[in-house]
């Protein structure tokens, strides 16, 4: 969902598991999967567009959120 924004470098799963969420009344379950890895931002306006709105499948249930930080080199 990245694709032309940014390259994914390196990547690796730390961590996966099913949570649950309550919206309208119903009770959802999702994938939270934390991934360590680092990016490479080529398009940094397209980026920063489609990290406001999301990148999982699951973004409009709430699902889909990336945590940033800056690379350690």
């Amino acid at each position: 969902r990245l694709k032309g924004a940014a390259r994914i470098a390196q990547l690796r799963i730390a961590r996966i598991e099913q949570n649950s969420i309550i919206r309208n009344g119903k009770t959802l379950k999702g994938p939270d999967v934390t991934f360590h890895g680092e990016l490479e931002i080529s398009d940094g306006a397209a980026f920063a567009d489609r990290l406001a709105k999301g990148v999982g499948r699951h973004a409009s249930y709430g699902f889909g959120m990336l945590l940033l930080r800056p690379s350690r080199r």
